[in-house]
C-alpha cells in the first residue's frame, strides 16, 4: 500500500509504503528497506523533503533522515504511539513537523523539539497529516478532522465545515494554494478546499482510482498525484499563462505578439476597437498577432486583451501605442463648429449629416462612445464628467474635436 508521496526538486518522486520506500526518477525505480539501507522500519507512513533536498521518512519505529548516502535515525525516548510518525513536513524556516498517532504535533528547529496537544488546540493527537501553505499555515489532518495553525490561533474544520469524511490521513496544497484532503476509510474520497468551497472527489464522479486516499503531492507543474489503495491518479491541474503582460507599438500601424501556454480551450477579447487579434480561441499552446490601427492621436492610448479560459485565472495583456506626433490642434481645423463646449446633455455638430456615426474617445485614446448623430447633434448625458474628442471620418480626410464634458 502506498502510504506517502514526496515530488524533489529533480522531480524524482519518492513512495513510503509498507515494504520501505521507493524512488522513481521517471526511468527506473529503486527499493530502499531495512535490508538494504539504513531505514529504521519497514512501514513507512509519511515522506517529506527539507530545504537542503533531505529525505526525511516517518515510520512505526521512528523517523529516517536521508542526506545523499548517509543515513541518522531519530527515536522519541518515550517510546510508544508517539514513534509512529504518520506526518512529516517542512516549512519555509526549515523546520520539520511531526504528527504521531497519539502524541499529537511536535516542531523540530534542528536542535530541539516543541509539542503541541489537544491542550493548546489541536481538534485531535491522532495526527495522520500534515500540508503548509503559501502564508506558512499548517493544516494538520487528525482521526477527527482538520486543524489549521498559523502560528498562534487555532482553527478547526470537521464534516460540518465541509469536510467529507473524518479520519483525515493525506493532506497537500496545490501551486493555486488550495488545500486537499485524503481519508482512511472505505467511504473517503478527496476533498479540496480553496480557503471558500468544499469540493469533493470520488471515483463515481472523476478518474480518482480509489475511494481511499492515503497520500497526496504536488509536482512542478501543479499536477496533484494520488496514492490509493488500487494505484496512483494524477489530477492535471489546468494552466493558462501568457508569455508577456505588455506589448509597446508605435504610432503608426503595427503588430505584435505573445505566447499562450495552456493544456486547456480558451477565448480572446479586445477591449477595443482599434485593436484587433488574429485569433479569438484556441486549444493549448498558441502565438498570437495583434494589430493596431494608427493612432493619429498626439497620446499614447492603451488596450487590454484578455484570454480566459474555464477553471484558470484569465490573463491580461496591456497594449500601449504611442501617442502620434501630429497634436490634435494641427488636424482638427477651423472650418468645423462644436457647441456648446463645455457641454452637459447634447453637443451640437456643425460639421455632420443626421445618422452619421461618430466616435468619442478619452484622452488615453479608449473609445467610450459610438453615437448617431441626430438633429446635429449627439447625446453626451452618460458621459463622467472630463475632456473628450469626437473623431469622424469626412470625405477631406478624419476630423476631430475636443470638448469638455460637465
Amino acid at each position: 500500500m502506498i502510504n506517502a508521496i514526496a515530488i524533489d526538486n529533480m522531480g524524482n518522486k519518492w513512495f513510503g509504503t509498507d515494504y520501505g520506500v521507493y524512488e522513481y526518477d521517471n526511468s527506473q525505480w529503486i527499493w530502499y528497506s531495512t535490508s538494504n539501507s539504513g531505514l529504521i522500519n519497514d512501514y513507512v507512513f509519511s515522506v517529506a523533503i527539507d530545504l537542503q533536498g533531505n529525505k526525511w521518512f516517518g515510520t512505526r519505529g521512528g523517523i529516517s533522515k536521508l542526506d545523499t548516502a548517509k543515513w541518522s535515525n531519530y527515536i522519541n525516548p518515550e517510546g510508544g504511539n508517539k514513534n509512529h510518525i504518520h506526518a512529516l513536513s517542512v516549512d519555509d524556516k526549515g523546520h520539520i513537523w511531526i504528527g504521531s498517532d497519539g502524541g499529537g504535533l511536535s516542531e523540530f528547529d534542528g536542535t530541539s523539539f516543541t509539542d503541541f496537544t489537544g491542550s493548546n488546540g489541536l481538534i485531535d493527537d491522532r495526527v495522520y497529516s500534515i500540508a503548509i501553505d503559501a502564508q506558512n499555515n499548517k493544516w494538520i489532518g487528525t482521526y477527527t478532522g482538520v486543524s489549521r495553525f498559523d502560528g498562534a490561533n487555532w482553527t478547526s474544520y470537521t464534516m460540518n465545515e465541509g469536510l467529507s469524511q473524518p479520519n483525515v490521513v493525506a493532506a497537500a496544497v496545490d501551486s493555486n494554494d488550495n488545500k486537499w484532503f485524503g481519508f482512511g476509510n472505505n467511504i473517503g474520497s478527496t476533498t479540496e478546499f480553496d480557503d471558500t468551497r468544499w469540493t469533493t472527489f470520488t471515483p463515481e464522479n472523476s478518474g480518482l482510482a480509489d475511494c481511499q486516499v492515503y497520500s497526496i503531492a504536488v509536482d512542478a507543474k501543479g499536477n496533484t498525484w494520488f496514492g490509493t489503495n488500487y494505484g496512483i491518479s494524477v489530477f492535471e491541474r489546468q494552466v493558462l499563462t501568457v508569455s508577456t503582460q505588455l506589448i509597446t507599438m508605435e504610432e503608426t500601424d503595427g503588430t505584435g505578439a505573445f505566447d499562450i501556454i495552456s493544456n486547456t480551450p480558451w477565448t480572446l477579447t479586445s477591449e477595443q476597437n482599434w485593436l484587433s487579434a488574429d485569433r479569438e480561441e484556441g486549444t493549448g499552446n498558441g502565438t498570437i498577432t495583434v494589430t493596431a490601427d494608427a493612432n493619429t492621436f498626439s497620446i499614447s492610448r492603451n488596450a487590454s486583451v484578455t484570454v480566459s479560459g474555464t477553471g484558470v485565472k484569465p490573463q491580461v495583456v496591456s497594449v500601449l501605442q504611442k501617442g502620434g506626433t501630429t497634436g490634435i490642434a494641427d488636424i482638427t481645423g477651423t472650418d468645423y463648429e462644436i457647441y456648446p463646449n463645455p457641454a452637459n446633455t447634447f453637443l451640437n455638430l456643425g460639421f455632420s449629416t443626421d445618422g452619421t456615426v461618430v466616435t468619442v474617445v478619452d484622452l488615453r485614446g479608449n473609445t467610450v462612445m459610438y453615437q448617431p448623430v441626430i438633429d446635429h447633434r449627439i447625446d453626451i448625458s452618460t458621459l463622467p464628467n472630463g475632456i473628450y474628442v469626437i473623431r469622424l471620418a469626412d470625405p477631406s480626410g478624419i476630423i476631430l474635436r475636443k470638448f469638455m464634458k460637465q
